[in-house]
């Protein structure tokens, strides 16, 4: 599915809060299938549009680029979404890339996982 297709699909946003909530269910309906057919970014596109962050952080785990993540995280300000960001950075190859190490560290303390941060000191360590 395209992202024209799927914009297609979604009717227009109004005023109306009831047409509203019927559009963000709808969008998430679209969200699942494109994610279940393995389009993670659309995927993403779509739950940031409903407002699902943690979700759109899921497909973006599922898609593997690290630099969208970092980039998703930083603009969501969420504390899950930061959990999990830095949790995916952490099977990345942070051991060589200082910058990934302060990523990772940064995230836990905006979320304020300070028993994870722990756990990823004791494993710099």
């Amino acid at each position: 599915m395209t992202d024209e297709l799927a914009q297609k699909l979604i009717p227009k946003a109004s005023g109306d809060k009831i047409k509203d909530i019927v559009r963000a269910e709808i969008i998430v309906r679209v969200a699942g299938v494109l994610q279940r057919n393995g389009s993670f970014t659309l995927a993403c596109k779509l739950f940031t549009q409903a407002k699902q962050k943690v979700k759109a952080m899921q497909c973006l785990m599922h898609s593997n680029d690290t630099k969208k993540i970092i980039a998703f995280a930083t603009t969501a300000r969420n504390k899950e979404v930061y959990v999990l960001a830095a949790n995916y950075l952490q099977n990345s190859d942070w051991h060589n890339d200082p910058q990934m190490m302060t990523t990772i560290i940064s995230f836990y303390t905006k979320a304020q996982a300070f028993e994870s941060l722990a756990g990823f000191y004791d494993s710099c360590a």
